[in-house]
Formats: structure tokens, sequence, C-alpha cells
């Protein structure tokens, strides 16, 4: 099993300090701990002090009208001052009159996770709420958040001529657009029978093998440059503090730390650059062969699904299954590039979670002293 993760935490007093010489993110930083002991403290919006509402006796819901002590500002709990001198019934029914008459006006919708309304006025259908960073897409409206089997990004994969579940284009305007289940029926009929996929499976294993051996290689090469650099680099150290006490000097103290600094990023760069060269010469190669052979392929399959016999047991190859074929090694390297980028991806995004939740747990386990609302 996996160690348990260890979280560095810091104190409200130690964040504080680090913040003594910046007065106004001190305030912030001091405000924002307010807010996350106390969700119900409201700002108002003429000076900004942070003020408590009044809980109705029957229900305990704060009150919808406000007061700020300081100013003496009358502002609502809900709607901050949106509606001053009129009550939160008549505002909701204003602002849905209005929202109606700009939807009607100019095509809008509403952002699938805080349902804040959206205009889209060029561009493509992949959104992104400007509120909550929710990604979704403009013709069906679903947040974008389902990976591809093979660890392809939300976005492309929902776009992607490969997602038969999905019917929407990223680059075609709304009113354009085709019908959903078009897309869906001419996306399964590009899709290439087993036959074709067998054929291009032996190509993209090649291709995978080849990335992670040169993967391997670089790997393997950077830590041998770094051993042989650091003995280098030891003796000649060894070297220069030799001179500098033969002449009674005091080395620098700088001679150990840039020689530490220099030798992890330099050997790193090379070796990756010959990684890189190793696995590109022979790809681009393959590659090349592949797509001759590729066309032989599928020409002999063209030539044989128009006899009688041959249709029956397969359909015959267009032009899109000749595209999959001659792009097999790229897609295979693609695919596995992607599923290892999801897998990083998702541990560091595991990681950051923690973290914050052990921050907000020292923020409201730690309230500074004195506050008084």
């Amino acid at each position: 099993p996996a160690p348990p993760l260890e979280v560095a935490m810091a104190s409200t007093e130690e964040v504080e300090q680090c913040l003594a010489g910046d007065d106004d993110t001190l305030q912030r930083y001091r405000r924002f701990l307010r807010t996350k002991v106390d969700p119900s403290l409201r700002e108002c919006p003429d000076c900004q002090r942070l003020c408590s509402p009044q809980l109705n006796a029957d229900t305990g819901r704060p009150e919808a009208a406000m007061e700020c002590g300081a100013c003496g500002a009358e502002f609502c709990y809900y709607h901050a001052s949106a509606h001053r001198g009129g009550s939160c019934e008549e505002y909701e029914v204003r602002l849905a009159a209005e929202t109606k008459g700009i939807s009607d006006s100019f095509g809008t919708k509403d952002c699938p996770k805080c349902s804040r309304l959206t205009m889209k006025s060029g561009g493509c259908n992949h959104m992104t709420c400007q509120v909550c960073r929710c990604e979704w897409c403009w013709i069906c409206g679903e947040p974008l958040v389902t990976r591809g089997p093979h660890g392809e990004g939300p976005v492309y994969w929902h776009y992607s001529e490969e997602n038969v579940d999905s019917g929407c284009q990223q680059f075609a305007d709304a009113g354009a657009h085709p019908d959903a289940e078009e897309v869906r029926l001419r996306r399964r009929d590009r899709i290439p029978g087993p036959l074709i996929k067998r054929l291009s499976l032996p190509v993209g294993v090649i291709s995978v093998a080849l990335l992670a051996t040169s993967a391997i290689l670089a790997l393997t090469l950077w830590l041998v440059l770094y051993f042989v650099s650091c003995c280098v680099a030891r003796v000649v150290r060894l070297a220069a503090k030799g001179a500098y006490r033969a002449r009674r000097a005091e080395p620098p103290e700088t001679l150990e730390e840039v020689s530490a600094q220099g030798l992890v990023k330099s050997t790193l760069y090379f070796a990756a650059i010959l990684g890189t060269v190793a696995f590109l010469v022979p790809f681009t190669v393959l590659t090349l062969a592949w797509d001759i052979v590729a066309v032989v392929i599928w020409a002999i399959l063209a030539a044989a699904g128009r006899l009688p016999l041959v249709r029956r047991v397969m359909t015959a190859p267009t032009r899109h299954h000749l595209r999959f074929l001659v792009s097999a090694p790229l897609r295979a390297v693609h695919r596995f590039g992607s599923t290892l980028l999801a897998s990083l991806a998702d541990g560091h995004a595991q990681t950051q979670a923690a973290r914050i939740a052990a921050v907000d747990d020292i923020a409201l386990a730690n309230p500074p002293p004195g506050w008084v609302v």
C-alpha cells in the first residue's frame, strides 16, 4: 500500500507572519477566514464591512433585509444592492423578464453547472463559464467531463470523429449544425471493421514500443551522464580547492552551488534531445513504410470488396478507412500519451484536493482570536 500523504501545514499565526508586510493581502486573508467560519456573513456594498444577518424566529433562515451597522446602508442578503427600495420577488420577476428578452434577441443558454446565462456571439462550440469555469458544449448543453477510452481529454473526445455517442461538432455554427443523429450515423459508418483494426494493430504496438524504448533510453542516458558529470565535477572541485589552499586562500562558496545546479539541467536537456531523436528517426521511417503498406492493403480490400461473395461478409472500405490505416502509428502514440498524461493529471488533482482540504481544516480549526462582527 502507498504511504499516507503528508501535507505541510501552516498555522494561522504563521500565515499572518508571512503576510505582515502586505496589509491589503493580510486583511483579505482575515476576511476570508471569517467567511469560512461564518458563511452567513455578507459584505456591505457601500463600506465593505462584513455584516451578520437577522435570523427569522420561525424558520431560522436569514432575513432578506439587512442594514450595515457602520454606515447604515440597506441592502439585501441574497441580492446585495441589486434592488434597493424593492422586494426580492419584484427583482426576480424583473430579472426573469430581462433574461427572456435577451434570450429571444441573441440566443442564450444556461451553464449546466451554475445556470449562468451565456450568450454565444461566435467561435467554436466549446464553452467555458466565466463564473464557475465549467466547460460545456453549446450544441447539447452537457458538461465536458468524460474522458475517452484511452485517456483523451474531455473536450477532444466529445468532438472526436471516433466518439459515436456524441453528435456534436466543435467548429459548426449553432444555426447550421447538422442533426445530432445524422452525425452519429456518419461516425458509425466511418468506423472500420474488425479486419482493418487487426491489420493496423501490429504497427501501433511497434510505435508504442519505440516510444517506451526511447523514454527508457533517455532516462538511462541521463542517469549515466549525471553520474559521470558529478564524478568529473567533484574531481575538478577538489583540484580547485587544492589550488586555493596552496595559495593559502579560502575557496568561494559558490564553487559547489554552481556546479550542482548546472549539472542537473544540462544533462537532462542533453538526454531528452537524444531520446527525442532516437524516437523520431525510426518512427518516421516506420510511418513512411507503413503508409505504403497501408495503401496496398486498402487497395486489395477495395478490390476484394467488389466481389459479390466478399460483400456478404465485409463492407467495401472507404477513404475514411484508408485514413484510419495510414494514421495507425500516430494514433497509437497519441493514445498512449493521452493515457499516461491522464493518469498523471488525476494523481496531481487528488494531491491538490487533499492539500486544499487540509488548509481549509487548519483555517477553521485556528480562527484568529477577537473576531467581532
